[in-house]
């Protein structure tokens, strides 16, 4: 068994009481159709804010302000023959504008703004259902 560490970077902007989701695309196992943050893997070299700022634009088309560290979650998990540490760190961010995918057969199909009082009725990600307590 192969194991790996993966470090992934995400975005909350929440704004006029809506959040910024993007929904996962069929190219994801066992995640597709659910709605999550923006954001994805580090990149070698990069910084936390260079690897927001380029997922941010990739699945929403809009980039912003990064603000605080929010949280990070840190948990094992297996995929095919390699067993994966996946530590994810949420930032705040700030952006405006109305959000389109740009990234090609990526991980994400759609990105939308959605009203808070909408996400009970939309299929969410762990991910975004630990953020909780800062929308």
């Amino acid at each position: 068994m192969i194991r790996r560490t993966r470090l992934g970077i995400y975005g909350l902007a929440v704004t006029d009481g809506r959040v910024l989701l993007a929904r996962v695309s069929k190219r994801v196992p066992g995640g597709a159709g659910k709605w999550t943050l923006p954001g994805g893997g580090m990149h070698w070299g990069e910084t936390p804010e260079a690897t927001l700022d380029r997922e941010m634009y990739e699945e929403t088309g809009l980039s912003g302000r990064i603000g605080r560290l929010l949280m990070l979650r840190s948990f094992p998990y297996d995929e095919s023959d390699t067993e994966y540490h996946l530590l994810q760190a949420v930032y705040s961010i700030e952006v405006q504008g109305e959000p389109r995918v740009t990234e090609v057969d990526g991980s994400v199909d759609l990105s939308a703004w959605h009203a808070i009082e909408d996400l009970p009725r939309i299929p969410t990600t762990r991910l975004f259902e630990s953020t909780r307590g800062f929308w």
